[in-house]
């Protein structure tokens, strides 16, 4: 087991305790050990991983509408291969748990907004 393998498994132990903590749903939780799942596979073959457009919707679980505004926006780049295009997974996995951090989800957060509290009111 190579070291990014070794890594990954440390951080599905991590997220699992945060999950059990509250911080996270079982949902949440299920995905992102589902991205760190494809990390580890990645990683254990040495190799960039591409998707489809389809593919990338499916693997994200969105609509091919969405994948478009979140390329727009510029949240991950498309590649052209002659007529195809394709997505990194990887860029697909990144932007999944760096969106996973921006939810306001911890216990304090969730308690604070059933309040009707916000960031500028506190």
């Amino acid at each position: 087991m190579n070291q990014s393998a070794i890594k990954a498994d440390v951080a599905v132990s991590a997220l699992r305790g945060l999950a059990a903590a509250g911080y996270f749903t079982p949902d949440q939780l299920s995905a992102m050990e589902d991205v760190l799942a494809g990390k580890k596979a990645q990683a254990s073959s040495g190799g960039k991983h591409w998707l489809s457009i389809s593919e990338a919707c499916k693997h994200i679980k969105v609509s091919r509408t969405t994948l478009w505004k979140y390329c727009q926006a510029g949240n991950f780049v498309i590649h052209n291969l002659g007529r195809r295009k394709l997505i990194e997974q990887g860029e697909l996995d990144a932007f999944i748990l760096a969106g996973q951090k921006m939810i306001g989800n911890s216990p304090q957060q969730r308690e604070d907004a059933s309040n009707g509290k916000t960031r500028s009111s506190q």
